[in-house]
């Protein structure tokens, strides 16, 4: 009795299985098909033909794997085929945002040369100053003080201003005319930048030779030989960040990347004109 009930059974939830539920059997798809038309939208079941015809032609077994297997298996062949269309549209798209960026930065490297090469640049005016917060009275004093201290040179005194710049307030001490041709060493020092890349900077024997790039369309890297001993790298990179560039005026604030990040600015402010 027992036994009969269990294939009563069996035979109950055979019955019930039908179309998408049903094994892959080649001589009863097309009715298998017709039952699915309840169970899955056409375009999951034209997707499920397409899958099941592509395996017949490659001659693949399919026998005894339930249709729902096979539809889950094609959804995830064109998931996958989507996946890989986008990774290749995105590769694509990164590609011309580099072009693009490459021939930006060829075009601000080929608009600062052409102000910027060729010409021996003197030193006519040279500065430091500090950032300060706010421009008070009391912060102005300090700023001098510090600038003072740093740029102290017997028998000269700072010729102090306050500016602004970009959102920020600087106490700037500019150096006075004698101690600039000292600097300059008395209008025969001079630097000069070259097309290709590099730049010499000194007098006569004493030239100092680097290299410079552009980092945008108001940014100059310049990487210099270090002149510090205490430090174990033989570079120095700076960055000159342009105010006035043009026929016989370049006027840049100068700063040194990566070795000291204070959480106020303090940079060179350096005026340089050519003959």
């Amino acid at each position: 009795m027992k036994k009969i009930l269990l294939l009563i059974l069996a035979l109950i939830i055979v019955s019930c299985e039908k179309g998408i539920h049903k094994k892959y059997a080649s001589i009863s798809k097309e009715k298998d098909f017709e039952e699915m038309t309840e169970q899955i939208s056409p375009e999951q079941l034209i997707l499920l033909k397409s899958y099941i015809l592509e395996k017949e032609a490659k001659k693949e077994t399919l026998d005894g794997v339930f249709y729902g297997v096979l539809l889950e298996r094609a959804e995830e062949k064109i998931q996958k085929r989507k996946d890989s269309i986008a990774i290749e549209k995105e590769k694509k798209e990164e590609e011309k945002r580099k072009q693009q960026k490459k021939r930006e930065k060829k075009k601000q490297f080929e608009a600062i040369a052409k102000l910027l090469c060729n010409k021996k640049w003197k030193i006519k005016e040279y500065a430091f100053q500090v950032q300060i917060r706010k421009k008070t009275p009391e912060n102005i004093e300090m700023a001098k003080t510090i600038l003072n201290r740093a740029m102290f040179i017997k028998d000269s005194e700072l010729i102090f201003s306050v500016i602004d710049d970009k959102r920020k307030t600087y106490v700037r001490g500019k150096l006075d005319e004698r101690v600039t041709k000292l600097f300059n060493g008395k209008n025969k020092r001079y630097k000069k930048y070259n097309i290709d890349g590099t730049y010499v900077d000194g007098i006569g024997k004493e030239m100092e030779k680097g290299t410079w790039t552009v980092i945008d369309g108001n940014t100059i890297r310049e990487e210099r030989p270090s002149t510090s001993s205490f430090r174990r790298k033989k570079k120095e990179i700076v960055l000159l960040d342009i105010k006035t560039l043009n026929k016989n005026t370049f006027h840049f604030f100068e700063g040194e990347q990566g070795y000291f990040k204070p959480e106020i600015d303090t940079n060179a402010s350096i005026l340089m004109k050519t003959d």
